[in-house]
């Protein structure tokens, strides 16, 4: 065999230099050489401690903030709490009746007089109709059976308080006003003898959070935040001012918080790609932690706290300092940083010229490893001569192995050339004795129409040409498919997906694949010829392995799949069809609708069997059905 017996050509070895240094060495001469320069070390032993000693008062600093936060956002949101209990409470004992519109009227408006932050109030009946107030007192009735979203929610409060639960219900934060501003609400039963007599829907607006805590954040650069789930902004001093807010700030309808990743505060977008701090000293953040981040050489430290019971998801209190202006002991460091960066100038230049020498020659041989990885055998730069001896025989060696790839390389694409790809990866993979494999796979039989009438009028030399251009067409788009073509039988194909390479919707990439192939032949001639195809597609328990002589052996498929395929493609011209397709391939294929062609008779099947076609491709109604079992319908109805 070629792969077996071929031998490989000697290469000349990288030109290599007399004297060579050993990498050991250099690393040795390099390191003692910097620890000598080093002399700065202890500076940094005491600038590291001194930068502990700030933190530390930061974050105590932090901790205060947190606590104030966690109480001013408490505060905040217990109004609308309360207002849902209340309103609960007096249903229930029977001092408020839902029905009765005055008496409700006048107890919304003194909810709002008494509860300044509440925007929006509604009482909805079990039967979905809705009394919405505003702050201007004034009650819309509103029919929301139609508002799925809306009244499902309504659905589920009465569900829950059916079953015993009638605890409020809070509903995801979202952002609104002009101005922009957080607002939370909440959803309660309202029981009357024991029965829901309707929900009470609640909203209120969450203040400005740089009004929240004037007195902690004087004199400090601490940036304070509220986080929902982590993943979006619900108060920030940027969304205070508006300059954080969406193309069309002016709107008044809600809509969802602003997305951490998009949101203007780098600080803030790249919290949860920091490691947790570990705590030093007495700084108690419980429940809380600390954590920081490296950008652009400053470090930014953010101190954070769950805050569970407001929302369906925690919500995260936090704020964030930079260490170089957080804090005036993080500005006295910097006259001890700048006496200690003289000592430590000369190291770090030494350093640098050192690994530059040392790791030019290693750059230089992972571009062209990079270059070979990416499947470039002839890569544009080879790897050059050395001083370090490692890097010599290192290049001597990356040099034969580029060779033996080439000569790899060279044996797959021919063997591909008469294999299919795949199978050719596998044998090369398995030293060409692949192993048979058995699962249910997808089965494609195509054969062009009236072929015999144009080998007549063609001729053996066009004919050739004509099948190559359309064998090719056809092979690309069922691999992009991730069918495998195991046969070439004159004008025919056999194609296989789900073998040898697993595909997890194969009887959809056959049935995609088959109508792009439709598409092709009616896009354009081939050779001068305009082509048509019949395609048969069946879905079973298929065998493939290679099949033949000792020395001669080819990968095929075979099953009741197989044949069922050949017998679909035959059937197509009597039905007048362009493709059919098995009921078990129906049964799998989610992307394609398929129209039912009822119950036929097939040919060498025991009894009849259930036939489809791609609605996209079913063209003129069939000629003839000789037993329609149903009325066409989807695939799977």
């Amino acid at each position: 065999m070629m792969g077996r017996d071929a031998r490989r050509t000697p290469h000349a070895a990288p030109t290599s230099r007399r004297v060579s240094i050993p990498l050991r060495v250099v690393l040795l001469l390099g390191i003692t050489g910097l620890v000598l320069l080093s002399a700065g070390s202890i500076l940094a032993i005491n600038v590291r401690a001194g930068g502990e000693t700030a933190r530390e008062l930061m974050l105590q600093r932090s901790s205060a903030v947190l606590h104030g936060l966690e109480q001013w956002l408490r505060l905040q949101l217990r109004p609308l709490s309360d207002v849902a209990r209340n309103a609960q409470a007096m249903v229930a004992e029977g001092a408020l009746a839902p029905d009765d519109t005055a008496h409700v009227d006048a107890y919304v408006h003194g909810l709002f007089a008494g509860t300044p932050r509440l925007e929006a109030l509604a009482l909805v009946t079990p039967d979905h109709v809705a009394r919405r107030y505003g702050r201007d007192g004034i009650a819309r009735i509103d029919d929301w059976s139609d508002r799925a979203p809306v009244a499902g929610l309504v659905d589920e409060v009465i569900e829950r308080a059916k079953a015993g639960n009638i605890e409020p219900v809070w509903g995801t934060p979202v952002w609104r006003g002009s101005t922009g501003h957080a607002a939370f609400h909440i959803r309660v039963a309202l029981m009357r003898n024991g029965a829901p007599a309707g929900v009470l829907f609640a909203m209120i607006g969450l203040e400005p959070i740089v009004s929240a805590l004037p007195r902690l954040l004087v004199d400090e650069v601490m940036i304070p935040y509220i986080l929902y789930d982590r993943t979006r902004v619900l108060a920030h001093p940027l969304l205070d001012t508006g300059a954080a807010l969406g193309p069309d700030p002016t709107t008044t309808a809600p809509r969802p918080l602003l997305a951490l990743d998009d949101f203007p505060d780098a600080h803030l977008a790249m919290l949860w790609d920091a490691e947790p701090m570990r705590m030093k000293g007495p700084v108690d953040l419980k429940p809380g932690w600390a954590q920081g981040i490296h950008l652009d050489g400053e470090t930014i430290v953010h101190t954070l706290r769950d805050v569970q019971g407001f929302s369906p998801r925690p919500l995260q209190i936090g704020t964030h300092f930079t260490t170089t202006e957080g804090a005036p002991a993080f500005v006295r460091l910097r006259n001890s940083i700048a006496v200690g960066l003289g000592v430590l100038a000369l190291s770090v230049v030494a350093a640098l010229l050192l690994g530059r020498w040392i790791g030019r020659p290693v750059v230089r041989f992972a571009t062209v490893a990079r270059a070979v990885a990416a499947g470039n055998l002839n890569p544009p730069m080879q790897p050059q001569p050395s001083l370090i001896r490692e890097y010599q025989e290192g290049g001597a060696a990356f040099q034969s192995m580029v060779e033996g790839l080439r000569e790899r390389e060279r044996v797959r694409n021919l063997f591909g050339k008469y294999v299919p790809e795949e199978v050719a990866r596998r044998l090369l993979a398995q030293d060409g004795d692949p192993r048979p494999d058995e699962t249910e796979a997808t089965i494609l039989f195509a054969d062009l129409t009236d072929f015999t009438r144009l080998t007549q009028v063609l001729g053996p030399e066009r004919v050739v040409r004509m099948l190559n251009a359309y064998f090719s067409a056809m092979v690309e788009i069922l691999e992009r498919h991730g069918g495998v073509v195991t046969q070439f039988q004159g004008d025919a194909m056999l194609v296989v997906f789900n073998l040898p390479e697993r595909h997890p919707d194969h009887a959809s990439a056959a049935v995609l694949a088959a109508l792009e192939m439709q598409r092709r032949l009616d896009a354009g001639p081939f050779e001068g010829q305009t082509l048509h195809a019949r395609i048969g597609i069946g879905t079973g328990t298929v065998l493939a392995g290679a099949v033949g002589a000792q020395d001669r052996l080819s990968y095929t498929v075979h099953g009741d799949a197989v044949n069922l395929a050949a017998r679909l493609e035959v059937m197509n011209k009597s039905i007048g069809t362009r493709i059919l397709v098995s009921d078990r391939t129906a049964t799998l294929v989610r992307a394609v609708p398929l129209l039912s062609l009822g119950h036929l008779p097939v040919r060498g099947q025991g009894a009849e069997a259930r036939v489809f076609t791609p609605e996209e491709d079913r063209g003129q109604p069939p000629r003839e059905l000789p037993r329609a079992g149903s009325e066409p319908a989807a695939a799977g109805a």
